[in-house]
């Protein structure tokens, strides 16, 4: 199997990954421009950068508006097979933000995610104070040098930057850095699982997986085969790896591999994920909706002084919130559960802080499942039904019952590769009496593209209904 790629990025490219240093990049030449008619027809994505420094001002990122504009350009010529162009003002786009807390961000393992949850709400909320753009920190990082590494993820609603040559591979800045991380932005996966540091260890890993190359995909794309990372071999021109008695294609090309190549680009169905996500995104002014039951979303005014964001302020109460019913879906007594296997799974692997209390209930089931909670209602009332879930490649299409009557239209949780929170989703006013009610979820049908009938629940939140609204 050869890697599928659409398009050809005109300039060269390196390779970065989310939260690591680049084992691999290349140089830059020259673009190949699109003409004007070619270009308005793709979809404008607007770009806010954010150069950051201590609260002092000190460490402030060795970043400039023309080197954002370089690293655009290059992401231009990677994303314009999936419809994007990239919009940026280097006078309107450019602010410089201070904080310690942001200076000092660093991709983190599962073990660490959540002590990073604090600072990741910050900079939701200063990054939603742009709204309808692609917000990226540009940050110095936790040491006295410029410490390099970028990240991102699809339950983000930013990119996490660093300067312009405080990252370089195979001896040359990493042109591709920027386009890499709006990847993992638009849902995208690394092309590889792991590393290795020469091809032996390679060839051993693979033996010692009875010959298994999927040991080797990131992703579970069939145009981007199994890519085993090797440092030996990163800075070479190599195609193909021979691993024991196995011929294994590398991604060099892809812009969500770590391989050095003049050219990065992305395959058709990472093209597919990119388009989904966008889509996504944009319903929600390019933010990334979380499960927060009882807070509103992020303010949303068209700030362009991030200023006006106070990262220290706690996250808005939603009007009537503070007298919601509030309850845990992985807390409820189960009342009874149809075709489904259902038990509580930890988020924190999915999101950093995406899921409320990093819990929710995987529901594995088929079509007609049905799971049924026990919701203790403190008093009669008029409420909105708020429900809190999750998206999945193998999610479905589930219809809610409050006390015997249906509330609300099904709701969809397939998503396209990744799983996200779904943020809330509401299902509109019922009127409750005090007591204990049936709270039902029935899977009833599911998008052509999902895998499964299975399910995530999350948290539900009875808000009080008010007057007028």
């Amino acid at each position: 199997m050869t890697c599928l790629l659409v398009g050809a990025a005109g300039i060269g490219a390196g390779a970065s990954r989310g939260g690591d240093s680049d084992p691999a990049a290349t140089a830059t030449t020259e673009s190949i421009p699109l003409t004007e008619t070619r270009r308005a027809a793709l979809t404008p994505v607007r770009v806010t950068a954010l150069r950051v420094s201590d609260d002092d001002g000190r460490r402030q990122t060795l970043i400039s508006p023309e080197e954002v504009s370089r690293w655009l350009q290059f992401a231009d010529s990677v994303y314009k097979s999936a419809g994007i162009r990239f919009v940026f003002d280097p006078e309107k786009d450019f602010h410089d933000l201070k904080s310690t807390r942001i200076n000092n961000i660093m991709p983190a393992g599962l073990d660490k995610r959540a002590d990073l949850t604090d600072v990741s709400l910050d900079m939701r909320r200063i990054a939603a104070g742009y709204p309808k753009t692609l917000v990226v920190y540009f940050r110095w990082g936790s040491a006295s040098t410029p410490t390099g590494n970028s990240f991102s993820s699809g339950d983000l609603n930013y990119v996490v930057g660093c300067g312009f040559a405080s990252t370089g591979v195979c001896g040359h800045q990493n042109i591709s850095l920027l386009a890499h991380e709006m990847g993992h932005y638009f849902g995208l996966l690394h092309t590889f699982a792991g590393s290795y540091q020469t091809v032996a260890d390679a060839a051993a890993a693979l033996a010692a997986a009875n010959n298994d190359t999927s040991i080797f995909a990131g992703d579970p794309f069939d145009d981007t085969p199994p890519d085993p990372m090797i440092s030996e071999i990163a800075c070479l021109d190599t195609r193909a790896v021979r691993l024991g008695e196995h011929d294994v294609p590398i991604c060099r090309d892809n812009i969500m591999s770590y391989y050095d190549s003049p050219t990065k680009t992305l395959s058709p169905r990472q093209v597919r994920t990119v388009k989904w996500m966008l889509e996504r995104r944009a319903r929600f002014d390019m933010t990334a909706p979380q499960n927060r039951p009882g807070h509103a979303d992020p303010p949303r005014e068209d700030s362009r002084d991030a200023a006006r964001v106070d990262p220290s302020a706690p996250p808005p109460a939603a009007p009537g919130a503070s007298d919601s019913v509030i309850a845990e879906f992985e807390t409820l007594p189960i009342a009874e559960a149809t075709k489904v296997n259902a038990s509580p799974q930890d988020m924190l692997g999915f999101s950093w802080y995406g899921f409320s209390r990093h819990t929710q209930i995987y529901c594995r089931g088929e079509k007609n499942a049905t799971l049924s909670f026990k919701l203790d209602v403190p008093r009669d009332g008029s409420y909105e039904v708020i429900v809190y879930a999750t998206l999945a490649p193998d999610y479905g299409q589930v219809q809610a019952t409050i006390a015997g009557r249906r509330t609300g239209q099904p709701f969809d949780l397939w998503s396209d590769t990744i799983v996200l929170p779904s943020g809330p989703i509401s299902l509109g006013r019922q009127k409750l009496t005090r007591g204990t009610h049936e709270v039902s979820f029935t899977v009833v049908a599911k998008n052509p593209l999902a895998l499964a009938y299975n399910f995530g629940l999350d948290a539900i939140e009875l808000r009080p209904a008010i007057a007028g609204k």
